[in-house]
Formats: C-alpha cells, sequence, structure tokens
C-alpha cells in the first residue's frame, strides 16, 4: 500500500495570538503541535492507494485500535501544525526559514495508571523512531501551517510483545486462543515526543531531556485487542468462507491499515487462521 500526504498550508478557521511567534529570542511552547490523528482515504480509481489530508476539518481518528491478530504495527498519520508566523516576505521564492522538518518523535508506552507499561521479552516501552514527510511551512496572513507525518508508533517489536501480552498466539495449533475468542483487550497510554528543527537552524523540541520544551507532547489511548476487528457478515458462520484467498495486510474494503482502527470482514482475509472463529465456544 502507497500512501500519500496531502499538505495544506492554513486555515481560515484557526486564528493564531502573537504567543506562538518564534522571534529573536528563545522559542515559545506549542511553536509547533501535533493537533490530531487524521485517517487515510482510499482512493477509488487507484486500487492500494491512499492520501491523508491536512486539512483540519479533514476526518480524524476517534478510537484508536490495534488487533494483534491481524496486525504486529501501529501506523498514525498525525496533522502538524506549524504556529510559527513568517519571518520574510511572501514574494520571495524560497521557504521561510521558520518552516518545519521532522527529525524523530520518541514514543513512550504506559498503564491508565501512569505506569510504564511492561512489555515481556525486554521490549522496550520507551523507544526513538525517525520520521520523514514534508516540510511543514509557515503560511501568510497570521495563519498556522499544516503537513501530516506518518509515525510507525507501535513497531514490530512492540506489536510482537503485545500479542505475547494478551497471549493472542497458537493459531496454527487448532483451536484458537481463548484470549482471541473472548475478544481480549488493553489500553494503553501512548505519548508522541517529536523533535523538529526550523530551516534557520532552531530545534524544536518535545523530548523529555531537552534544555527548553517548544512542543507540545501529544498523547492518545491505544486499545490493543486479540481479535476484536474481526467481523463476520450476517450469512457466514464461524468458520467464515473466504473470498479474497490468502490474508494480506493491504488496503481492502476502504481500510488502508487492514487490522487497526477500522473492522475487517472475515471474508477479505482468506483461510487465515486468525480469521476463523471455529472452535471457540
Amino acid at each position: 500500500m502507497t500512501t500519500t500526504l496531502v499538505r495544506r498550508l492554513g486555515s481560515t478557521a484557526l486564528l493564531v495570538s502573537t504567543a506562538f511567534v518564534l522571534g529573536a529570542c528563545a522559542p515559545n511552547l506549542a511553536s509547533v503541535e501535533i493537533r490530531q490523528l487524521v485517517v487515510a482515504q482510499p482512493n477509488p480509481q487507484i486500487p492500494g492507494l491512499c492520501s491523508a489530508s491536512a486539512d483540519p476539518n479533514a476526518p480524524k481518528v476517534l478510537t484508536s485500535v490495534l488487533d494483534v491478530a491481524l496486525r504486529d504495527n501501529y501506523v498514525a498519520l498525525a496533522l502538524v501544525q506549524n504556529n510559527m508566523f513568517r519571518s520574510r516576505s511572501v514574494d520571495l521564492n524560497r521557504p521561510d526559514t521558520r518552516s518545519v522538518f521532522a527529525r524523530h518523535v520518541d514514543i513512550e508506552l504506559t498503564t491508565s495508571a501512569g505506569g510504564m507499561l511492561a512489555l515481556p521479552g525486554g521490549a522496550p516501552a520507551f523507544y526513538r523512531v525517525p520520521l520523514r514527510g514534508d516540510l511543514i511551512e509557515t503560511a501568510p496572513g497570521g495563519l498556522p501551517g499544516f503537513a501530516v507525518l506518518e509515525i510507525p508508533v507501535i513497531t514490530a517489536a512492540q506489536g510482537a510483545a503485545l500479542r505475547d501480552r494478551l497471549g493472542c498466539t497458537g493459531f496454527a495449533a487448532g483451536a484458537p486462543p481463548e484470549p482471541f475468542c473472548r475478544n481480549d483487550s488493553i489500553t494503553v497510554q501512548v505519548t508522541l515526543r517529536p523533535e523538529f528543527q526550523t530551516l534557520g537552524g532552531d530545534v524544536l523540541s518535545s523530548m523529555r531531556d531537552a534544555t527548553w520544551n517548544n512542543v507540545r507532547p501529544y498523547s492518545f489511548p491505544l486499545t490493543v485487542c486479540c481479535g476484536c476487528l474481526l467481523t463476520i457478515p450476517v450469512g457466514f458462520n464461524a468458520a467464515c468462507q473466504a473470498a479474497m484467498g490468502t490474508m494480506a495486510m493491504t488496503q481492502i474494503n476502504g481500510a488502508c491499515f487492514v487490522g487497526q482502527d477500522s473492522p475487517v470482514p472475515c471474508t477479505t482475509c482468506g483461510s487465515a487462521p486468525q480469521c476463523q472463529r471455529t472452535g471457540c465456544p
């Protein structure tokens, strides 16, 4: 699957106060911030191609869910907002020095009580991933600029550890595991601490060890489950007749990241044991 990120500069619905200006002095709090997580939209004309709009009014993710029976990673599409005013004339044919690019993000996985999440096998619950994405430009007229970052929030290492923690394993051994039959789940609090750099060389950070934090961390609850996104359409039994062959983690039925956030009809993931309720009480 290919995901394209559609950039948008400014919004007439949003105004930025002078408190967000990055001037000659030290950067102020919330120079740049993650506004929300947005939904990837499939392209009806090009199968397998998805895009995420950087329009703040575009659909956003309301509930984040990772089904580790179907997927081992969670990809967040974060709408990033650049609150800094332009420092150059809009007539100059070059990027503004207050345009920013993403460097990396620190990810913290904690429990609902606030403690660091314990993962089997020594998998870390605090880790750093590199970031790539569009230049997040300033926008004219005192309005913020927007762009979308694709962030691998849960990597394969954490996905495998979460699967072990839930006991969501052993599908090929016969009857499905009990956590799959019960749709067991846990809630993980995810905190993103991104770091950006302006084209002028200023580092904008929300890292815990930064000497000056001028980017807000962004937190959201993630439900991690074992089989909760799998659905059996009316007219199919627990064995669910496969309609599309083998299981594939590609775009199907309007979902761009199969196994996260959206239901997965069992008719779309073939005869894989993770798509069968046969053997459940």
